[in-house]
């Protein structure tokens, strides 16, 4: 084998390597960082859903409070808990509605989406890993307001579901409120944002393997061109001598 075609093939094979090393690099990098982005989204959104609902339930709590003043005033105390379900009802969170829950320090339900708790002590009431979320709740509220997470079943799907609540204890009344989000909501919506994240890589990876392969061809190009006119050449010239 001629020295420059041994050179030519040195070369490409050194920009065929380079090329697989670029594209593995690439590929490691991208997928740490996509981890990155994923694990900093999920904080992100948990974060907002936290405020969301932190907030819903303290503006609910002080119109419960303001209800049992004026209630309080006339000294119509007995029409709070049927005005609270009057005023709840009418209440929307997003797309969910009714998704609130009133209580007493005992666990007797005052209002709750599903009509069958009203009216009745649900203080031993467990989720389905026989967590006693309620009593988490009260405690948490005492605190002084806190989050609460569990699983239940959605009574319009049937569906075991993650679920985030926040809880606070109102100031007049004394009553407790709480309200829900559900987390396999953020879970889909982070699945969504993936899996547009892992269209966009699989592009940028299609373009990234291209130009790869552009640069390597017109690279072994030139290198056959200049091994030709400066090797072969001349080796060629010198054995004709």
């Amino acid at each position: 084998m001629k020295i420059s075609t041994k050179i030519s093939l040195l070369a490409t094979l050194s920009m065929i390597i380079l090329a697989g090393v670029l594209y593995f690099s690439h590929s490691y990098f991208s997928d740490k960082s996509l981890k990155y982005f994923q694990d900093k989204l999920a904080s992100e959104i948990m974060h907002v859903r936290k405020l969301q609902v932190q907030n819903l339930v303290q503006v609910i709590a002080k119109n419960n409070d303001a209800i049992y003043d004026k209630l309080h005033r006339e000294g119509k105390e007995y029409l709070f808990t049927r005005n609270i379900k009057e005023y709840l009802k009418n209440v929307h969170f997003g797309v969910a509605k009714n998704y609130f829950l009133v209580y007493d320090g005992e666990g007797n339900i005052v209002y709750h989406p599903s009509p069958e708790w009203i009216g009745h002590n649900k203080i031993d009431a467990k989720d389905t890993n026989g967590f006693e979320f309620l009593k988490d709740m009260i405690a948490k509220a005492n605190a002084g307001g806190g989050f609460t997470e569990y699983v239940f079943k959605n009574p319009d799907t049937g569906k075991i579901e993650k679920k985030l609540a926040f809880s606070t204890k109102e100031g007049s009344s004394g009553y407790y409120t709480t309200s829900f989000v559900s987390l396999d909501n953020i879970q889909e919506a982070l699945n969504e944002t993936t899996k547009e994240a892992d269209k966009q890589e699989a592009e940028n990876a299609g373009y990234f393997i291209g130009i790869s392969v552009v640069i390597v061809v017109v690279v072994v190009i030139m290198v056959l061109i200049f091994v030709r006119l400066q090797i072969s050449r001349p080796l060629n010239n010198l054995t004709a001598k």
